[in-house]
């Protein structure tokens, strides 16, 4: 568990960064939730409420209708991957937004990295393809052509 202090010095070098400087949707966005989540309040994150208090949206704002929120944190989620994979690579204390959800995280640099989803390798389409022509052309190829018919009637 990280102390509030460092969650809070880490929020403020993330705001104060060249990534976020011109970013006021993302970095309001951000502190409305980074504060939300220290004060115990993480679990009222939802989307509703983010449309509401921090872009602005009416008591009628309708999230499947509008993707304000949906879009805003897919652009928070990149300002932090440039951030943290340049001026922010050396920082200590990682604030931290999944996909699917606004609660952030906080973790040390180390334990974030161990905590990254290591992608299964899958195999390449093009490979995919390659063995589905080489396999239908020896079906052809054999099928095709009956004096390379091995179980010839007698």
């Amino acid at each position: 568990m990280v102390p509030e202090q460092e969650v809070k010095a880490a929020l403020e070098r993330v705001l104060s960064s060249d990534n976020f400087v011109n970013a006021a949707r993302q970095s309001a966005f951000l502190r409305f939730v980074v504060e939300r989540t220290i004060g115990g309040d993480g679990a009222q994150l939802k989307e509703y409420l983010l449309g509401v208090e921090i872009f602005g949206r009416g008591q009628d704002f309708d999230p499947r209708l509008d993707p304000v929120v949906r879009v805003e944190a897919r652009r928070l989620r990149a300002k932090f991957q440039e951030y943290y994979e340049g001026a922010g690579r050396a920082e200590a204390v990682r604030i931290v937004i999944r996909k699917g959800g606004y609660v952030p995280t906080f973790a040390r640099a180390e334990e974030d990295r161990t905590a990254q989803i290591v992608p299964t390798r899958r195999p390449s389409s093009v490979w995919i393809a390659a063995a589905c022509l080489v396999i239908t052309g020896l079906a052809l190829w054999l099928g095709g052509n009956p004096s390379r018919n091995t179980f010839r009637s007698w």
